[in-house]
Protein backbone atom coordinates (compact mmCIF):
# COMPACT_ATOMS: atom_id res chain seq x y z
CA UNK A 1 0.00 0.00 0.00
CA UNK A 2 1.08 3.35 -0.80
CA UNK A 3 -0.35 6.23 0.37
CA UNK A 4 -3.60 4.81 1.17
CA UNK A 5 -3.48 3.38 -2.34
CA UNK A 6 -3.35 -0.32 -3.06
CA UNK A 7 -1.39 -1.08 -5.90
CA UNK A 8 -2.24 -4.48 -6.62
CA UNK A 9 -6.31 -3.33 -6.28
CA UNK A 10 -5.51 -0.44 -8.43
CA UNK A 11 -3.47 -2.23 -10.86
CA UNK A 12 -6.41 -4.97 -11.47
CA UNK A 13 -8.84 -2.24 -11.77
CA UNK A 14 -7.36 -0.24 -14.44
CA UNK A 15 -6.37 -3.51 -16.11
CA UNK A 16 -10.28 -4.80 -16.06
CA UNK A 17 -11.52 -1.27 -17.51
CA UNK A 18 -8.60 -0.21 -20.15
CA UNK A 19 -9.78 -3.74 -21.65
CA UNK A 20 -13.18 -2.87 -21.18
CA UNK A 21 -12.56 0.39 -23.35
CA UNK A 22 -10.15 -1.57 -25.45
CA UNK A 23 -12.97 -4.34 -26.51
CA UNK A 24 -15.84 -1.71 -27.15
CA UNK A 25 -13.08 0.43 -29.05
CA UNK A 26 -11.84 -2.47 -31.03
CA UNK A 27 -16.02 -3.75 -32.18
CA UNK A 28 -16.69 0.03 -33.05
CA UNK A 29 -13.96 0.01 -35.17
CA UNK A 30 -14.74 -3.92 -36.83
CA UNK A 31 -18.13 -2.28 -38.01
CA UNK A 32 -17.21 0.89 -38.98
CA UNK A 33 -17.15 2.40 -42.73
CA UNK A 34 -14.60 2.68 -44.80
CA UNK A 35 -12.30 5.96 -44.13
CA UNK A 36 -13.57 7.79 -47.46
CA UNK A 37 -17.21 6.98 -46.42
CA UNK A 38 -16.43 7.50 -42.55
CA UNK A 39 -14.70 11.09 -43.89
CA UNK A 40 -17.65 11.56 -46.72
CA UNK A 41 -20.37 11.03 -44.22
CA UNK A 42 -19.12 12.36 -41.39
CA UNK A 43 -19.62 9.15 -39.52
CA UNK A 44 -19.76 9.55 -35.75
CA UNK A 45 -20.73 7.42 -32.46
CA UNK A 46 -21.18 8.64 -29.33
CA UNK A 47 -19.58 11.74 -30.49
CA UNK A 48 -17.02 10.45 -32.16
CA UNK A 49 -15.48 9.83 -35.34
CA UNK A 50 -13.47 7.30 -36.48
CA UNK A 51 -10.24 8.33 -36.14
CA UNK A 52 -11.38 9.34 -32.56
CA UNK A 53 -12.31 5.09 -31.85
CA UNK A 54 -8.72 4.64 -33.51
CA UNK A 55 -6.79 6.70 -31.35
CA UNK A 56 -8.79 5.37 -28.54
CA UNK A 57 -8.32 1.41 -29.82
CA UNK A 58 -4.45 2.42 -29.41
CA UNK A 59 -4.47 4.31 -26.62
CA UNK A 60 -6.27 1.66 -24.29
CA UNK A 61 -4.04 -1.21 -26.00
CA UNK A 62 -1.02 0.92 -24.60
CA UNK A 63 -2.70 1.32 -21.10
CA UNK A 64 -3.96 -2.47 -21.14
CA UNK A 65 -0.49 -3.49 -22.06
CA UNK A 66 1.42 -1.53 -19.40
CA UNK A 67 -0.47 -1.94 -16.24
CA UNK A 68 -0.79 -5.66 -17.50
CA UNK A 69 3.20 -5.40 -17.21
CA UNK A 70 2.92 -4.01 -13.73
CA UNK A 71 0.36 -6.49 -12.40
CA UNK A 72 2.87 -9.65 -13.83
CA UNK A 73 5.67 -7.59 -11.86
CA UNK A 74 3.65 -7.07 -8.69
CA UNK A 75 2.96 -10.77 -8.96
CA UNK A 76 6.20 -12.05 -10.13
CA UNK A 77 7.01 -13.97 -6.64
CA UNK A 78 3.97 -15.99 -6.83
CA UNK A 79 4.40 -16.50 -10.17
CA UNK A 80 7.67 -17.80 -9.85
CA UNK A 81 6.90 -19.88 -7.11
CA UNK A 82 3.35 -21.72 -9.56
CA UNK A 83 5.82 -21.91 -12.31
CA UNK A 84 8.32 -24.11 -10.14
CA UNK A 85 5.87 -26.21 -8.58
CA UNK A 86 3.97 -27.17 -11.57
CA UNK A 87 7.64 -27.89 -12.64
CA UNK A 88 6.93 -31.26 -11.39
CA UNK A 89 3.79 -32.30 -13.34
CA UNK A 90 5.87 -32.21 -16.18
CA UNK A 91 3.43 -33.99 -18.60
CA UNK A 92 0.61 -31.90 -17.74
CA UNK A 93 2.80 -28.34 -18.23
CA UNK A 94 4.14 -30.33 -21.88
CA UNK A 95 0.15 -30.24 -22.98
CA UNK A 96 -0.94 -27.16 -21.87
CA UNK A 97 1.98 -25.32 -23.05
CA UNK A 98 1.54 -27.48 -26.67
CA UNK A 99 -2.08 -26.51 -26.92
CA UNK A 100 -1.81 -22.87 -25.96
CA UNK A 101 0.88 -22.48 -28.17
CA UNK A 102 -0.91 -24.51 -30.97
CA UNK A 103 -4.43 -22.20 -30.47
CA UNK A 104 -1.81 -19.19 -30.86
CA UNK A 105 -0.42 -20.27 -33.65
CA UNK A 106 -3.83 -21.22 -35.52
CA UNK A 107 -5.05 -17.95 -35.29
CA UNK A 108 -2.25 -15.80 -36.34
CA UNK A 109 -1.53 -18.22 -39.57
CA UNK A 110 -5.10 -18.53 -39.70
CA UNK A 111 -5.59 -14.67 -39.93
CA UNK A 112 -2.72 -13.99 -42.41
CA UNK A 113 -3.72 -17.25 -44.55
CA UNK A 114 -7.64 -16.29 -44.25
CA UNK A 115 -8.27 -20.02 -42.81
CA UNK A 116 -11.81 -21.37 -42.10
CA UNK A 117 -13.75 -20.49 -40.03
CA UNK A 118 -11.45 -17.30 -38.91
CA UNK A 119 -11.75 -15.84 -42.71
CA UNK A 120 -15.13 -15.65 -42.16
CA UNK A 121 -14.74 -12.79 -39.57
CA UNK A 122 -12.67 -11.25 -42.22
CA UNK A 123 -15.55 -12.11 -44.73
CA UNK A 124 -17.72 -10.36 -42.07
CA UNK A 125 -15.62 -7.06 -41.37
CA UNK A 126 -15.60 -6.71 -45.45
CA UNK A 127 -19.36 -7.04 -46.14
CA UNK A 128 -19.89 -4.93 -42.63
CA UNK A 129 -17.86 -2.26 -44.00
CA UNK A 130 -19.13 -2.58 -47.18
CA UNK A 131 -22.77 -2.61 -45.82
CA UNK A 132 -22.49 1.00 -45.62
CA UNK A 133 -22.44 2.46 -48.63
CA UNK A 134 -24.67 0.16 -50.78
CA UNK A 135 -25.71 2.82 -53.12
CA UNK A 136 -23.87 5.18 -55.09
CA UNK A 137 -25.10 7.97 -53.64
CA UNK A 138 -22.67 7.82 -50.36
CA UNK A 139 -19.47 7.51 -52.08
CA UNK A 140 -17.40 10.23 -53.32
CA UNK A 141 -16.52 11.81 -56.57
CA UNK A 142 -12.32 10.93 -55.57
CA UNK A 143 -10.43 9.78 -52.80
CA UNK A 144 -10.03 12.52 -49.95
CA UNK A 145 -12.43 14.79 -51.93
CA UNK A 146 -13.39 16.19 -48.46
CA UNK A 147 -9.89 17.27 -47.73
CA UNK A 148 -9.30 19.02 -50.71
CA UNK A 149 -9.99 22.80 -51.25
CA UNK A 150 -13.10 24.39 -52.49
CA UNK A 151 -11.25 26.13 -55.19
CA UNK A 152 -9.57 23.07 -56.35
CA UNK A 153 -12.08 20.94 -56.20
CA UNK A 154 -14.02 23.01 -58.66
CA UNK A 155 -11.39 22.14 -60.98
CA UNK A 156 -11.10 18.59 -60.42
CA UNK A 157 -14.86 17.98 -60.67
CA UNK A 158 -15.62 20.53 -63.51
CA UNK A 159 -18.19 22.48 -61.33
CA UNK A 160 -19.04 26.35 -61.86
CA UNK A 161 -17.55 28.06 -58.86
CA UNK A 162 -19.41 31.30 -59.67
CA UNK A 163 -23.00 29.39 -59.61
CA UNK A 164 -22.04 26.86 -56.96
CA UNK A 165 -20.93 29.75 -54.72
CA UNK A 166 -24.32 31.33 -54.91
CA UNK A 167 -25.96 28.04 -54.55
CA UNK A 168 -23.93 27.42 -50.91
CA UNK A 169 -25.61 31.09 -50.13
CA UNK A 170 -29.12 30.56 -50.92
CA UNK A 171 -28.69 27.90 -49.12
CA UNK A 172 -27.58 29.05 -46.28
CA UNK A 173 -24.23 27.73 -46.04
CA UNK A 174 -21.07 30.42 -45.23
CA UNK A 175 -18.34 30.18 -46.88
CA UNK A 176 -15.73 31.92 -45.20
CA UNK A 177 -12.72 30.75 -47.95
CA UNK A 178 -12.05 28.89 -51.00
CA UNK A 179 -9.45 27.49 -49.70
CA UNK A 180 -11.14 25.82 -46.87
CA UNK A 181 -11.92 22.30 -47.75
CA UNK A 182 -15.05 20.62 -47.67
CA UNK A 183 -14.67 19.33 -44.43
CA UNK A 184 -13.68 22.50 -42.79
CA UNK A 185 -17.09 24.20 -44.65
CA UNK A 186 -19.26 21.49 -43.73
CA UNK A 187 -17.67 21.32 -39.97
CA UNK A 188 -18.46 25.36 -39.58
CA UNK A 189 -22.13 24.78 -41.04
CA UNK A 190 -23.34 22.04 -38.53
CA UNK A 191 -23.32 19.75 -41.81
CA UNK A 192 -21.70 16.66 -43.84
CA UNK A 193 -19.16 16.83 -46.52
CA UNK A 194 -21.69 14.96 -48.82
CA UNK A 195 -24.57 17.15 -48.13
CA UNK A 196 -22.18 19.91 -49.61
CA UNK A 197 -21.27 18.28 -52.23
CA UNK A 198 -25.01 17.21 -53.45
CA UNK A 199 -25.50 21.29 -53.14
CA UNK A 200 -22.35 21.71 -55.21
CA UNK A 201 -23.04 18.83 -58.01
CA UNK A 202 -26.27 20.81 -59.24
CA UNK A 203 -23.52 23.01 -61.15
CA UNK A 204 -21.42 19.97 -62.32
CA UNK A 205 -20.70 21.10 -66.16
CA UNK A 206 -18.47 17.63 -67.21
CA UNK A 207 -18.58 13.85 -65.58
CA UNK A 208 -16.38 13.55 -63.42
CA UNK A 209 -12.95 12.35 -64.81
CA UNK A 210 -11.33 10.62 -61.46
CA UNK A 211 -12.42 7.26 -61.24
CA UNK A 212 -10.18 6.86 -64.42
CA UNK A 213 -10.22 3.73 -66.89
CA UNK A 214 -9.02 0.44 -66.01
CA UNK A 215 -5.64 1.09 -66.92
CA UNK A 216 -5.36 3.76 -64.44
CA UNK A 217 -7.00 1.84 -62.08
CA UNK A 218 -4.58 -1.04 -61.65
CA UNK A 219 -1.69 1.35 -61.39
CA UNK A 220 -3.20 2.71 -57.87
CA UNK A 221 -0.80 1.19 -55.26
CA UNK A 222 -2.64 -1.75 -53.21
CA UNK A 223 -5.28 -2.34 -55.89
CA UNK A 224 -3.98 -6.07 -55.60
CA UNK A 225 -5.48 -5.76 -52.13
CA UNK A 226 -9.10 -4.43 -52.59
CA UNK A 227 -11.31 -7.34 -52.42
CA UNK A 228 -14.14 -7.94 -55.52
CA UNK A 229 -16.51 -6.41 -53.28
CA UNK A 230 -14.79 -2.92 -52.80
CA UNK A 231 -13.90 -2.89 -56.40
CA UNK A 232 -17.35 -3.39 -57.32
CA UNK A 233 -17.82 -0.30 -55.04
CA UNK A 234 -15.80 1.50 -56.62
CA UNK A 235 -16.94 0.91 -59.53
CA UNK A 236 -20.31 1.40 -58.96
CA UNK A 237 -21.66 -2.30 -60.36
CA UNK A 238 -23.18 -5.11 -58.60
CA UNK A 239 -21.59 -7.91 -57.27
CA UNK A 240 -23.43 -10.24 -58.73
CA UNK A 241 -22.80 -8.75 -62.25
CA UNK A 242 -19.45 -9.14 -61.51
CA UNK A 243 -19.28 -12.88 -60.50
CA UNK A 244 -21.86 -13.71 -63.04
CA UNK A 245 -19.19 -11.95 -65.53
CA UNK A 246 -16.25 -14.33 -64.28
CA UNK A 247 -18.52 -17.35 -63.74
CA UNK A 248 -19.17 -16.66 -67.70
CA UNK A 249 -15.32 -16.89 -68.32
CA UNK A 250 -14.70 -19.80 -66.22
CA UNK A 251 -13.63 -18.15 -63.51
CA UNK A 252 -14.74 -18.68 -59.98
CA UNK A 253 -14.87 -15.45 -57.14
CA UNK A 254 -16.27 -14.46 -54.05
CA UNK A 255 -17.00 -10.93 -52.78
CA UNK A 256 -14.53 -11.00 -50.28
CA UNK A 257 -11.34 -12.35 -52.00
CA UNK A 258 -8.72 -9.52 -53.13
CA UNK A 259 -8.28 -9.45 -57.10
CA UNK A 260 -4.87 -10.22 -56.68
CA UNK A 261 -6.33 -13.92 -54.87
CA UNK A 262 -9.02 -14.38 -57.50
CA UNK A 263 -6.54 -13.29 -60.22
CA UNK A 264 -3.45 -15.92 -59.09
CA UNK A 265 -6.54 -18.54 -58.18
CA UNK A 266 -7.99 -18.29 -61.75
CA UNK A 267 -4.38 -18.28 -63.54
CA UNK A 268 -4.72 -14.99 -64.96
CA UNK A 269 -3.26 -11.24 -64.55
CA UNK A 270 -4.36 -8.53 -62.06
CA UNK A 271 -4.96 -6.11 -65.02
CA UNK A 272 -6.59 -8.84 -67.22
CA UNK A 273 -8.62 -9.27 -64.71
CA UNK A 274 -9.69 -5.76 -64.31
CA UNK A 275 -10.07 -5.58 -68.13
CA UNK A 276 -12.65 -8.19 -67.89
CA UNK A 277 -14.95 -7.32 -65.21
CA UNK A 278 -14.95 -3.44 -66.98
CA UNK A 279 -15.96 -5.02 -70.57
CA UNK A 280 -18.23 -7.47 -69.19
CA UNK A 281 -20.06 -5.39 -67.00
CA UNK A 282 -20.37 -3.13 -69.55
CA UNK A 283 -22.11 -5.17 -72.04
CA UNK A 284 -26.04 -4.94 -72.21
CA UNK A 285 -26.51 -8.84 -71.90
CA UNK A 286 -24.70 -9.18 -68.34
CA UNK A 287 -25.90 -6.56 -67.37
CA UNK A 288 -28.89 -7.84 -67.16
CA UNK A 289 -27.81 -11.00 -66.23
CA UNK A 290 -27.15 -9.10 -62.55
CA UNK A 291 -30.36 -8.23 -62.41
Amino acid sequence: MTGGVQTRALTSLVTAMSFLVMTVSGVVLYVVPTGRIASWIDWRFLGLGKTDWGNLHIISCVLFMTVAAVHVWLNIKPLLAYIRHRAAATIAIKKETFLALGITIFFVVGSIGRIPPLSLLLDLNTYLKGSWNPVTALEPPFGHAEQLPLNAFFQKTGINGELARAELADRGIQLRSEKESLEQIARANDTTPLEIYKILKLHEQKPTAVSGTVTSAVEQKGLGKMTLMQWCSENRISEHQAVTVLQQHGMKAQAGQSLREIAVHNGTTLSELTALLSSGVSQPGTARAGK
